[in-house]
C-alpha cells in the first residue's frame, strides 16, 4: 500500500458551514456517524477540519472534480454549465469567491491529478498515471513555476522540456509528468501552510464520518498515524479497495469503444 490522498481545499474556509452541511454538500450524507478525529485516519469515510483558514475535506468525491483526459468524454466543461457534474457546480456555487482546489495522489501507481477553480471557472487541471500526462489544461500557476524553478533547471531538447534537480544535478532528469506528485503537494502547502505529512497537519483535529459505527475505541481517531503505519498493508483504510490499475484499465475500454462508434459512423 502506498500514500494516497483524495482532496478538497477550500480558501478561505467557509466558517458559517457546519462539518455536516460540507458533508452533505459532497454527497456523504449518509455517514450518519461522527467522531474527533485527525487528519490522514483512514477508517473514516469522510474526515473534515481546517488550517490556516483553508477547509481541508479528505472524501473520495475529490475524483469528481479532476478531469481524467483530454478528450471530450472525459473531461468536465471549465465554466458551471449544464455539463459541469453535478457536484463541482454545488461547491463553486456555494463558494463563488473561494479559490478552491481537488487533489489526488495514489503513490502505489503514480497517479497524481489536480484541479484549480476561481471566479466559478477552472484555470488549472493536470491528470497523469504511471509516468505519462493525461491531461494538461490552463496556463502553469505561480506556485507551479516558483516550485520547478527553484528546485529544477529546466533543459529543453527538441521541444521537449525535461528538468534537472539543482540539488542533486548527477540525478536523472525528469520530466513534468514524473513531477506531478510534487507539485500536487505543493499545492496543498499553497493552500494549507503545510504539507500533508507534515507535524503541522498531525496536530489537525477534525471531525471524521463513517457510514457504520466504528469497532474500536474512538480514541484512536485522535492518534496519527504516522508514515510507517499509512504504508503497511495492516493499517486499516477505506482506499484499499480502490486501484488505479483497474480504473485506467476501464478508461482505455472506454476509449477504444468511442474509438469504433467514431470509425463506424
Amino acid at each position: 500500500m502506498g500514500v494516497c490522498y483524495d482532496l478538497i481545499l477550500i480558501k478561505p474556509a467557509p466558517k458559517s458551514e457546519s462539518p455536516e452541511a460540507l458533508r452533505d454538500l459532497l454527497g456523504d450524507s449518509a455517514a450518519v456517524h461522527s467522531y474527533p478525529a485527525k487528519f490522514q485516519r483512514f477508517c473514516c469515510d469522510l474526515w473534515i477540519g481546517e488550517i490556516e483558514n483553508c477547509m481541508v475535506l479528505d472524501s473520495y468525491n475529490a475524483l469528481q472534480m479532476i478531469p481524467f483526459a483530454d478528450n471530450p468524454e472525459a473531461a468536465i466543461a471549465e465554466n458551471v454549465t449544464i455539463e459541469t457534474p453535478e457536484l463541482v457546480e454545488r461547491i463553486l456555487l456555494r463558494f463563488p469567491d473561494s479559490e478552491i482546489a481537488a487533489l489526488t495522489l495514489d503513490s502505489r501507481v503514480g497517479a497524481y491529478g489536480y484541479s484549480v477553480f476561481r471566479s466559478g471557472k477552472m484555470i488549472r487541471s493536470r491528470f497523469g498515471l504511471s509516468g505519462v500526462l493525461e491531461r494538461d489544461y490552463g496556463e502553469k500557476l505561480p506556485f507551479e513555476t516558483n516550485y520547478l524553478s527553484s528546485n529544477y533547471e529546466a533543459i529543453e531538447n527538441n521541444g521537449v522540456i525535461s528538468y534537472k534537480s539543482i540539488a542533486s544535478p548527477t540525478d536523472d532528469e525528469l520530466s513534468g509528468a514524473d513531477l506531478g506528485e510534487d507539485l500536487a503537494i505543493e499545492l496543498f502547502r499553497v493552500f494549507t501552510g503545510s504539507e500533508p505529512d507534515s507535524a503541522e497537519m498531525g496536530k489537525i483535529v477534525g471531525t471524521g464520518f463513517t457510514k457504520e459505527p466504528i469497532e474500536f475505541d474512538p480514541q484512536d481517531l485522535l492518534e496519527y498515524p504516522t508514515l510507517s503505519q499509512r504504508l503497511s498493508d495492516d493499517f486499516p483504510t477505506r482506499r484499499q479497495s480502490f486501484s488505479w490499475k483497474s480504473y485506467s484499465l476501464a478508461l482505455g475500454a472506454l476509449l477504444l469503444v468511442w474509438l469504433f462508434l467514431m470509425a463506424t459512423r
